[in-house]
């Protein structure tokens, strides 16, 4: 689950042979602070009013059923973060999907603070592990940018203070909790990639878009480095519990 970048994992896995499963309901909940909303939706018999508000008509019952059987299947989960930013109503504080002022939406995009980010996905994972305490947890930051601005004038700040804020959240997480691992997907492109050349744009002229063959060899190295071992094993002798999720932020 997570971002757009999930769906590039979750098929660079399945070309290896791991059976994946990529879940998501919309471009937009793609936050650390959505998604911990829609996975409460997802696994919870009681969920909160806000999670429901926001989730409640995207997520069919028969969506929570398939979701959680596969959960519980699973042998690991993969989290793709991909916006530090999120939209907040002015008066109550509430989180919004999709602002609309002809709906009466008087609104507030800000920068997450690394605390809140690093909070939402501790909370994100027990209700994983509440589900299935076996998985083996995957975190990485999708390379991605920004469509648009949301604070500034420019789009290139916004990103920046927006992937600098995700980074910074999954690095406390994944300092104070052992058994998650971290995957560079975003420093592959954002850092390494500004040494070799265009890795944005290549295949489509479109200047947020990966290319096809960067993706290819990060997520190559990804599953070689994760799925060499056990889990891969189990997908070549067509193990069927051996269920990787994958959400993309």
């Amino acid at each position: 689950m997570g971002s757009c970048f999930a769906k590039n994992i979750a098929e660079a896995l399945g070309k290896r042979g791991v059976q994946t499963h990529a879940y998501r309901v919309h471009e937009e909940a793609n936050s650390p602070l959505l998604n911990e909303l829609l996975l409460e939706c997802l696994v919870s018999k009681n969920p909160s009013a806000q999670a429901t508000d926001l989730f409640e008509k995207e997520v069919t019952a028969s969506a929570r059923e398939l979701f959680l059987k596969d959960l519980r299947n699973a042998a690991g989960f993969i989290l793709t973060v991909g916006v530090g930013i999120s939209c907040f109503e002015s008066a109550s504080g509430r989180l919004v999907i999709r602002p609309n002022p002809r709906e009466g939406h008087d609104c507030t995009w800000r920068v997450l603070r690394p605390r809140e980010i690093s909070d939402s996905i501790r909370r994100f994972v027990a209700m994983l592990r509440g589900v299935n305490p076996k998985l083996q947890i995957v975190v990485t930051v999708s390379p991605v940018p920004l469509f648009r601005s949301f604070r500034t004038p420019s789009a290139l700040v916004e990103d920046c203070l927006s992937k600098s804020a995700l980074r910074l959240g999954v690095q406390k997480v994944i300092e104070q909790d052992a058994a998650i691992a971290y995957w560079p997907t975003f420093e592959f492109f954002r850092w390494f990639g500004s040494h070799i050349g265009p890795v944005f744009g290549v295949d489509d002229n479109l200047p947020r878009h990966p290319n096809r063959e960067h993706v290819q060899v990060a997520l190559d190295a990804f599953a070689r480095h994760f799925f060499e071992g056990s889990l891969q094993e189990a997908a070549e002798t067509n193990n069927a519990n051996e269920t990787i999720l994958v959400s993309d932020d």
